[in-house]
């Protein structure tokens, strides 16, 4: 997976591309460690993944875990093809606030 930060004043937005699998674990924690601070909001753009597995969604569930104890508001947005259809039959969408 690469990824790319963008800062903007109100809003930090994590651009995510290839595959979240199991082999990014470091990267994710990498991510994390570098959006630490008081964003008024916190956007991850999917749209640039094309494959998900189970580790890459238990990595997006710790993002949210690490979102809402720091109260981030947080936004998943722009999930396709496969990716989407895994948050899909997982529910996602019940544990985190998503938008097309």
């Amino acid at each position: 997976m690469d990824y790319q930060i963008a800062e903007e004043s109100s809003q930090r937005t994590i651009v995510m591309q290839g595959r979240l699998a199991f082999n990014d674990s470091h990267a994710m924690r990498d991510i994390i460690a570098a959006i630490d601070g008081a964003p008024r909001r916190l956007v991850f753009d999917l749209s640039g993944l094309d494959f998900l597995d189970s580790a890459g969604l238990g990595m997006l569930l710790l993002v949210r875990e690490e979102a809402n104890s720091k109260k981030w508001p947080l936004l998943f947005k722009g999930a396709q093809g496969q990716v989407r259809r895994m948050l899909h039959l997982t529910r996602f969408d019940s544990l985190a606030q998503m938008e097309d």
